[in-house]
């Protein structure tokens, strides 16, 4: 489910817009996206964290 709503913001994503759509906590998706999808399943990486304003995005790319 967290990649089918990521693919619909595009190739790059951001945990924020996953938070909100999925109705989960952020650092929840951080810790999957990071722990499971990234480093076992190597289907994502992350992209480092842009700040915009005074909220932080955490950026993931497939």
């Amino acid at each position: 489910e967290i990649l089918s709503v990521a693919s619909v913001e595009g190739q790059e994503f951001t945990t924020a817009v996953l938070a909100r759509v999925l109705k989960k906590n952020e650092w929840e998706l951080v810790q999957k996206l990071s722990e499971e999808l990234e480093k076992r399943h190597r289907l994502v990486q992350e992209r480092g964290v842009r700040t915009v304003g005074e909220q932080r995005l955490t950026r993931y790319r497939f």
